[in-house]
């Protein structure tokens, strides 16, 4: 063999030892690729095994919210057949026919509650409870006048009761009567001064009268009683803002 051919020989054996080396990183990269596939595939099934696991989960909620329901359901409905039978057995008991009132009113049936939250009151004058159910009967129709003649005789029924004192001011500033409101409001924070909800109304009612610095005053002490009152702060910044602008 001449050292031509042989040189020839060596040469070819180094082209196919090339091309095969291609190949082989050609297979890697399809290796990698397929890996990749797998990986993805693998992370799907995991997202879909998630996702069943949340939809079932959500599923199990629905009925247990379900099923709890029901059972509120079944008490009421169980509670208002021994409210039924007791009132049948002592019609003059004034909590009977509050009690019953509330069940009609719960149900929708506000002239039905009516008539039970007059007649627990023409028992007892001073029932607090019969009062304010009887004006949310009349809030509920609009009837806010009457409302806030009903939340009177509520508050001097229970004269501590702050909720009372409360609706009756919020009817009053509904009503357009904000000097009344804010005089009922300072009742409120009298018997509790950490009623914050209140002292937001003081604030908001005194802003409506014109009067920006004595609400700045309430919705300051209503942050110094509790530092992260986000209400407060915000009104506070509304005010700031529209006393500057001016």
């Amino acid at each position: 063999m001449k050292e031509s051919e042989l040189a020839g020989m060596v040469e070819q054996t180094k082209t196919g030892d090339t091309s095969f080396s291609e190949l082989e990183q050609k297979i890697g990269s399809e290796k990698l690729s397929l890996i990749e596939c797998e990986k993805h595939n693998t992370e799907l099934q995991n997202d879909r095994y998630e996702l069943r696991k949340r939809i079932q989960e959500t599923e199990e909620k629905i009925i247990q919210f379900t099923e709890r329901e029901a059972q509120a359901i079944r008490r009421i409905e169980q509670a208002e057949r021994y409210y039924r039978l007791a009132f049948k057995l002592y019609p003059n008991i004034p909590q009977l026919h509050n009690n019953i009132g509330v069940l009609e009113l719960n149900k929708g049936n506000g002239r039905v509650a009516e008539q039970y939250f007059r007649k627990a009151l023409e028992i007892r004058p001073d029932y607090f409870a019969a009062y304010a159910n009887l004006g949310a009967v009349l809030m509920r129709r609009g009837d806010f006048n009457n409302a806030v003649d009903l939340f009177k005789a509520a508050v001097e029924a229970a004269p501590d009761n702050i909720y009372a004192y409360q609706t009756l001011a919020r009817l009053q500033s509904s009503s357009g009567d904000l000097e009344a409101a804010e005089k009922t409001l300072r009742k409120v924070l009298e018997i509790d001064e950490y009623f914050i909800e209140a002292r937001h109304d003081l604030g908001r009612v005194l802003l409506r009268r014109g009067f920006p610095r004595k609400a700045l005053e309430q919705f300051a002490i209503a942050i110094a009683q509790k530092p992260d009152d986000t209400v407060a702060r915000n009104k506070m910044a509304l005010i700031e803002s529209l006393t500057v602008s001016k």
